[in-house]
């Protein structure tokens, strides 16, 4: 990932934190930051959709237990069985990236026009996401 890419993921635990807080949201993002990769990997492949990050609130049918988990928006939520969806959460990430890129650019800073990480077919994607 570019070392700018904590910038994204800054501003995603920001929005989030609108809904759950800013402690939950920062936890949600270290806790989820594989998903949060492989979206931006997405946003920076094709730019002419926008791809979302979206976390999933669930509670389980018969114990009410409640749990996270998260997807690309246009990604299937998986590994929840026997847990009802409560809420779904969804941040722009494409929007995210071109802002970070925008404010870099105003205030000349340099680098920002490299992509956040790396393309999904790549073999740096493939290390980065074994880690």
């Amino acid at each position: 990932m570019h070392p700018n890419g904590t910038a994204v993921a800054q501003r995603i635990a920001e929005t989030l934190g609108e809904s759950y807080g800013l402690t939950t949201a920062a936890s949600l993002v270290r806790a989820f930051g594989h998903v949060v990769l492989s979206v931006i990997a997405q946003a920076e492949v094709d730019r002419s959709n926008d791809a979302a990050f979206a976390v999933v609130d669930l509670i389980h049918a018969t114990t009410g237990r409640r749990a996270f988990t998260a997807c690309g928006f246009r990604e299937p939520v998986e590994g929840v069985e026997g847990y009802i969806t409560e809420r779904i959460t969804t941040v722009n990430l494409s929007y995210i990236i071109r802002t970070v890129r925008a404010v870099a650019a105003r205030h000349q800073l340099v680098g920002f026009s490299a992509p956040f990480m790396f393309a999904p077919t790549s073999t740096e994607y493939a290390v980065v996401m074994a880690v």
